[in-house]
C-alpha cells in the first residue's frame, strides 16, 4: 500500500489524533499475544479476556490472567454503543460507556530502557465497543479505491460516522462510514450530516454509492472496512431520504 494512499484514508476518516506516547508500528496478527523488536522499544500487543477492577480519567486496572495492568486512557475515542456512535471524544467522555466487571481489550505493553508502559487501544463490553482513534491508522491494511454501489443495512449512526452491514458469500460485513459534512438533499437543499440524521432509522436499507474503502485487520469491534469516500449519494430506501454528498 503507498504511503501517500494510507494517508488520504487516515486523513479522511479523522484519526490524526496525537497521543502522548509514540510507539513503534505494528504487525497485529490474530494471534492472542504478538511481540515486535525495535531498536529502543519492546512491544507486546495483548487481545484477551480481562476484568476491569478500577476506572480513572487516565487509565483503567484490568487483571489479566495472573497479571494486573495498568493501561493508559488519555487520547480521543470512537464509542459505540447500542445504536449509537460518538466520534472523537476524549477518554474523560468515554469512560462513561465503561463498568467494572468482563471485558475485551486490545492493548500494547511498550518496554524501554528506563520505563515500562501499557496502552489500553480497544476495548468491548457487551454491546459497547471503544476504539482510540488513533489506533485505526494501523488496523488499516490496504485502501481501495473503486466505485461501488451497494445496499446495506443500517446499525447504528452518529454525528460523523454510521455503522451499516451486509451480506458477503453468506457471512455479514460491518462497514464504518465517515458521513460528516456537507450534503445536498433532494428536495431541500444543502444540509449537515447532523441536520438530517435523525431521519435515518436503525434497520434501515440504505443505497450508498462510495469510492474510497480502508480495509481493516480483524479487530474487536468486528468493523473489516472504513468507507471513507463518497463519489454518489446516499439513499434510505425506506423512507425515501436522498443525499448527494458535497465535494
Amino acid at each position: 500500500m503507498k504511503v501517500k494512499e494510507l494517508g488520504i484514508a487516515v486523513a479522511l476518516v479523522t484519526i490524526f489524533v496525537t497521543i502522548t506516547l509514540t510507539v513503534p508500528t505494528l504487525a497485529i496478527s490474530t494471534t492472542t499475544v504478538s511481540t515486535v523488536s525495535g531498536l529502543k522499544h519492546r512491544v507486546k500487543f495483548i487481545r484477551a479476556n480481562v476484568t476491569i477492577i478500577e476506572i480513572t480519567e487516565n487509565y483503567i486496572v484490568v487483571t489479566y490472567g495472573e497479571q494486573v495492568l495498568n493501561l493508559t486512557t488519555r487520547g480521543m475515542w470512537l464509542a459505540i454503543s447500542s445504536e449509537n456512535i460518538v466520534s472523537a471524544i476524549p477518554w474523560s467522555k468515554a469512560m462513561e460507556y465503561v463498568r467494572e466487571g468482563q471485558a475485551v481489550v486490545e492493548g500494547v505493553v511498550v518496554k524501554g530502557v528506563n520505563a515500562t508502559r501499557s496502552i489500553l487501544l480497544a476495548l468491548k463490553q457487551g454491546s459497547t465497543v471503544l476504539l482510540r482513534l488513533r489506533y485505526l491508522r494501523h488496523l488499516v491494511k490496504k485502501v481501495v479505491h473503486d466505485e461501488k454501489e451497494t445496499t446495506y443495512r443500517l446499525l447504528a449512526k452518529g454525528d460523523r460516522f454510521i455503522l451499516v452491514e451486509k451480506s458477503i458469500r453468506g457471512r455479514k460485513v460491518k462497514f464504518l462510514a465517515h458521513v460528516g459534512g456537507r450534503w445536498y438533499r433532494a428536495g431541500y437543499g444543502f444540509v449537515n450530516w447532523t441536520d438530517v440524521v435523525d431521519e435515518f432509522n436503525i434497520g434501515d436499507r440504505l443505497w450508498m454509492c462510495a469510492e474510497g474503502y480502508a480495509i481493516l485487520r480483524p479487530n474487536i469491534a468486528g468493523i473489516r472496512v472504513i468507507i471513507f469516500g463518497f463519489s454518489g449519494a446516499i439513499v434510505d430506501l425506506n423512507t425515501g431520504v436522498a443525499l448527494v454528498k458535497v465535494p
